[in-house]
């Protein structure tokens, strides 16, 4: 006995499930760079900070990524 869960899907499901997930730029840069060598290099030479309340500070890496976007896409 089917139960309402049974379905094949419809029109979207089918196209939803074949869409290819397309490569984003930040994935080729991903491929591209490895970075544990940089984030080795800012852990050596920026050591772990905190904030004027002591909360821990942003992730040097994640903060590296974040310049290196602005200067290469122009952002402010």
């Amino acid at each position: 006995m089917p139960t309402r869960f049974d379905h094949k899907g419809g029109f979207a499901d089918h196209a939803a499930i074949r869409r290819k997930r397309r490569e984003k730029t930040a994935d080729k840069i991903d491929k591209i760079i490895d970075w544990h060598p940089i984030e080795e290099f800012l852990k050596k030479n920026l050591g772990h900070r905190h904030n004027a309340v002591g909360n821990p500070a942003y992730p040097a890496l994640g903060m590296f990524k974040a310049l290196l976007l602005q200067s290469w896409y122009g952002l402010s």
